[in-house]
């Protein structure tokens, strides 16, 4: 288990990551209304403001293919982790569609023409 006295690493950790991410474009004077805010070598930044709530900040690792979502609470400036995901597997799922037609059915109908 983590010491509870190296628990404020992770918010040190997490403002750090967000300025690596962001040094290139000033990100909160620059957001664009793609919602793309910034490219650094291998990461990618993305941001939205929610609700006028928040601002949900997804960062993603290209070299390790790892996602993570941040919420920034626009009152008071909290940052929370959302979620941090491994997209290696996700990569590889050929058909999770919610309608039709789904991947296959495309595939079969290209094959057809």
């Amino acid at each position: 288990m983590y010491s509870k006295n190296l628990l404020w690493l992770l918010p040190v950790a997490l403002i750090i990551a967000a300025l690596f991410c962001f040094q290139n474009n000033n990100a909160a004077e620059n957001i664009s209304s793609s919602g793309i805010v910034t490219t650094a070598g291998e990461w990618f930044g993305f941001s939205e403001t929610v609700e006028n709530k928040y601002q949900q900040i997804t960062v993603i690792d290209s070299t390790k293919k790892v996602m993570a979502v941040y919420q920034v609470d626009l009152a008071s400036g909290a940052i929370k982790v959302c979620a941090v995901r491994k997209l290696t597997y996700d990569m590889q799922i050929e058909n999770l569609n919610t309608q039709k037609p789904l991947p296959r059915e495309i595939r079969q109908l290209l094959e057809s023409q």
